[in-house]
């Protein structure tokens, strides 16, 4: 058994082989429309942190570079440590494009003009020394105000030329960009070239809106379409950061995006099914508690949980992390059920309140369960063979005695009317077996415990 999964591996041949979570049919609708474009052209992808953004834009651009095009990838979260992010962003774009396969001597040297006016701009970014501060002066009391003057009046015509020069090489710059990529074109690549920015909501709001504004002011020329992967709520919130609460943030970031397509969020079912067979995961269960389809009821009652409580993906991850790291502290013979400890992980990190009342027994079962049911897709499950056992097995291991005492009560009495029909017999009986084993807390917390020591083991916090 492995203690965490395995990076997911983009074939370059087949870059969806690996797509846990059925997003080819995305791929395929945004390919069609990158390709109609040829102005410049600003896409936001936006999904919730942890709903699998960066992975599916590395197999997308993999897929549009298989079909001829040019795919930048810019990790911005891994660049701000910079200060300005034209730096970074200019290394992305020489350094895909010098590695493309271009042979013509023409592509290397726009490259390499690119880069020498990229350098000239990032240069005369950098403030202008307040040379007012020094001024060559040693004697400060012959420091006249005619002084001070004639030092303001210099540094300001400085200015002036600096920010004359700045905007000519922007310009330069631009032109050189569109030159470049047109040229691409020529040699057999398609247009668009396509540049895709990451992790824009996990920096420092500085250094986001920086990229933002590099983008906006330096690389919006034709034929190039910028795909930014974000969560748009987080990235608000980075603005709001630079310019103030006040700012509507919404509408600043409508000046850099011209449209955005919503990555809908996967199901928990098809990401946790790989988890559990890419760690091992689910043969250990199968393993633990002597039934063959633990994994797919784990499965099941996670997915329907996840659902439930708003477990991200990266939560999902977290979770089968922490099972991992507590099946190597199990002993033999230490009794495991399927049903709860989906239940147990999902709300140690959704709600860890209500994981304290559960494992310290201070929450009311019945009580529980009437919030669970409250939810349409758990009522529906709760009707079913193994969402019977599921709700007996919540009671067995959380509730007290009385609780568990009156259900086998009512069990009883269902089942011995004439009336009765098979189903609910067999349904009865089926609960009965369960709860007539007496309250099962011990064995629960014994699982918590292996739970909060697996925690021990700290992973870093989600951003």
């Amino acid at each position: 058994m492995k203690l965490k999964r395995p990076p997911i591996e983009i074939s370059k041949d087949e870059p969806f082989k690996n797509d846990q979570l059925g997003r080819l049919a995305h791929a395929k609708i945004l390919s069609e429309f990158v390709r109609s474009l040829d102005e410049p052209f600003v896409l936001a992808l936006e999904s919730g942190w942890g709903h699998g953004k960066s992975t599916f834009i590395r197999m997308w651009a993999q897929s549009l570079q298989n079909d001829g095009h040019v795919c930048v990838y810019f990790n911005a979260w891994d660049a701000d440590f910079s200060g300005d992010p034209l730096i970074p962003l200019l290394s992305e774009v020489t350094g895909t494009l010098a590695t493309s396969g271009f042979t013509s001597p023409e592509i290397s040297a726009y490259i390499e003009k690119l880069k020498s006016i990229g350098m000239q701009v990032a240069k005369r970014s950098l403030p202008v020394a307040a040379k007012i501060l020094t001024a060559g002066v040693l004697d400060l009391d012959a420091f006249t105000e005619k002084s001070y003057a004639e030092a303001i009046e210099g540094m300001l015509k400085e200015k002036f030329g600096e920010y004359e020069a700045s905007k000519q090489s922007v310009e330069q710059f631009r032109n050189a960009l569109e030159n470049l990529v047109e040229r691409t074109k020529s040699e057999g690549k398609k247009i668009p070239l396509v540049f895709f920015v990451d992790e824009l909501d996990r920096c420092k709001p500085p250094f986001a809106v920086a990229v933002l504004e590099r983008l906006k002011h330096m690389f919006n020329v034709p034929n190039v379409a910028y795909v930014l992967a974000i969560d748009r709520r987080q990235l608000e919130e980075s603005i709001k950061g630079v310019y103030g609460q006040g700012c509507d943030a919404s509408r600043y970031l409508r000046r850099f995006v011209d449209m955005a397509y919503h990555l809908p969020e996967p199901q928990p079912d098809q990401y946790v099914r790989y988890l559990l067979a890419s760690t091992g995961l689910d043969q250990a269960l199968a393993n633990t508690t002597q039934d063959a389809y633990a994994d797919k009821h784990f499965i099941e009652v996670f997915a329907l949980l996840s659902r439930f409580f708003g477990l991200r993906l990266r939560d999902q991850e977290q979770a089968i992390l922490l099972l991992s790291v507590a099946w190597r502290t199990l002993k033999k013979g230490d009794q495991v059920n399927q049903f709860v400890v989906a239940l147990l992980v999902v709300v140690k990190l959704a709600e860890p309140e209500t994981y304290l009342k559960l494992k310290t027994g201070l929450i009311n079962a019945p009580e529980f369960i009437k919030r669970l049911e409250s939810n349409p897709e758990i009522s529906k499950y709760f009707r079913t063979n193994y969402g019977h056992g599921f709700w007996a097995y919540i009671v067995a291991y959380f509730g007290e005695e009385g609780d568990i005492n009156a259900l086998v009560a009512d069990l009883s009495n269902a089942a011995k009317q004439p009336s009765a029909s098979e189903e609910t017999k067999e349904r009865s009986f089926r609960m009965l077996r369960i709860l007539r084993g007496g309250s099962r807390q011990d064995w629960m917390r014994k699982l918590a415990s292996r739970l909060d020591i697996a925690e021990s083991f700290s992973t870093p916090a989600p951003q």
